[in-house]
């Protein structure tokens, strides 16, 4: 995991050149690593959403759509990703699926209780997709690593959604229901195609599908955000604001 420092030049660099406003841009690249041990998460997770029990999988499709809501405390970039997941047999062309990733903001802290949200605007410059080419042989740990311009800006007090679709339903991600509802800073969502619209309907909880609603489940997720050292944001706004005076100069 990249440390605090290895972002200080970094952010430095983007206050002079681009300012602040230019926080959530993208590339279609990212590192993912495969069938890790699931006994325990590859790093200090600062976020945990679910822990790493062995419960319920969630397959994910281009018809089904998963995703699993999170509330960033500290801002910061967004580094990795871990996720449980399990596969299954029934892949093509060499691998197992191809799973797409996309990212969205429902809002201020608060939104971590909505039960619903509409289909969002993707926080990345486009929906980053990689393959899966190892069958899971069970519960295993996979890693999605994003880099250079994947690393989105997390704000303070913000809540976010990682979501998951594509493929023909080999990739799972796991549901941890044996604690209630473990994570109390987001939800687990479920969202059908809509062949009509061309997209993705509206993102409901997994316990408002329910008739009476029941308990939400969390997916078993684990989120690494590099914080800034107190310096490097420091430096980050002076360079934030003699770009602002520079445009005041030239309009």
């Amino acid at each position: 995991m990249k440390t605090r420092q290895d972002w200080a030049a970094a952010w430095i660099m983007t206050a002079f050149v681009v300012g602040v406003g230019a926080a959530h841009t993208a590339r279609a690249s990212l590192i993912v690593t495969e069938g890790q041990s699931n006994a325990a998460w590859t790093d200090t997770p600062t976020i945990e959403a679910g822990p790493l029990t062995h419960d319920n999988v969630e397959y994910v499709s281009s018809s089904t759509l998963r995703s699993q809501s999170f509330t960033v405390v500290e801002g910061g970039l967004l580094d990795k990703v871990d996720l449980q997941y399990a596969t299954r047999l029934n892949g093509n062309n060499g691998h197992l699926d191809t799973v797409t990733v996309r990212l969205v903001e429902l809002g201020e802290s608060g939104q971590s209780a909505a039960d619903q949200y509409a289909n969002l605007d993707n926080l990345f410059s486009t929906d980053l997709t990689f393959d899966i080419t190892q069958a899971s042989d069970g519960r295993k740990v996979l890693t999605i690593d994003f880099t250079g311009d994947d690393e989105v800006m997390l704000q303070a007090d913000r809540v976010y959604a990682l979501e998951l679709h594509g493929g023909d339903g080999s990739f799972a991600v796991v549901r941890d229901s044996s604690h209630g509802n473990p994570y109390s800073g987001g939800k687990y969502y479920i969202a059908s195609f809509d062949a009509q619209a061309g997209a993705f309907g509206d993102r409901r909880s997994y316990g408002s599908t329910f008739n009476p609603p029941r308990a939400g489940s969390d997916l078993s997720m684990a989120l690494y955000v590099v914080i800034p050292e107190p310096a490097g944001a420091a430096l980050l706004g002076i360079g934030s604001f003699m770009v602002f005076q520079r445009k005041r100069v030239v309009f």
